[in-house]
């Protein structure tokens, strides 16, 4: 689901009746420009499931936890059901996107696929595409420790036409996922791979 991030008054104050503490909590505690982002993501986050659940978006809770702070950021999950949700930000673009039961990941750019930039990760400053970046991206997102991971962890491999992503060390396979973006953003997203 695509959109904006930053919401109309209308869906701003149509979001407010329905935030969780938490939510209006982490709002509060950001700078208005990043709270403007947060609370458009999780109005798409409300959007999509409320798509895919068939349920009112008043009635959808969004809820995260960050694996390595506890705080309420990084994956999404859906409270009462198996979906979880990512979201992402990029120019004058926001986009979610949703699996059942499955990590997911989603990045976006503003720009063109091989496009160099300078970008910091961790200790160190790497050169990369946006397309590069944004599969880092997707793939640690998913992941639930997010730029925590370094980039030399992530390996993106192709088998039989397909390509996936997984941290080094870890289980977890992501597959990738095409999706229609629109002109002058890259888009990646993945999607945790089913055993067997």
């Amino acid at each position: 689901m695509w959109g904006t991030p930053s919401l109309t008054d209308l869906q701003h104050q149509s979001l407010l009746p329905y935030l969780s503490q938490t939510e209006e909590s982490r709002s509060l505690s950001l700078p208005p420009a990043l709270a403007k982002r947060y609370l458009a993501g999780r109005f798409y986050a409300r959007k999509l499931a409320s798509e895919i659940l068939q349920q009112d978006w008043q009635n959808i809770t969004p809820a995260a936890q960050c694996a390595v702070c506890g705080g309420d950021h990084g994956a999404i999950s859906i409270r009462g059901s198996d979906l979880n949700v990512s979201v992402a930000y990029s120019g004058d673009h926001a986009v979610a996107f949703a699996a059942h039961g499955r990590k997911v990941g989603i990045d976006i750019e503003s720009g063109h696929p091989s496009e160099e930039r300078q970008v910091g990760i961790l200790h160190s400053t790497t050169s990369i595409t946006l397309q590069g970046w944004c599969d880092y991206e997707a793939v640690v997102k998913a992941d639930g420790r997010g730029i925590l991971i370094d980039f030399s962890d992530v390996e993106i491999s192709e088998r039989d036409g397909e390509k996936y992503g997984q941290v080094r060390g870890s289980a977890e396979i992501y597959a990738f996922i095409p999706l229609e973006a629109p002109a002058g953003v890259v888009v990646s997203a993945v999607i945790e791979t089913l055993p067997g």
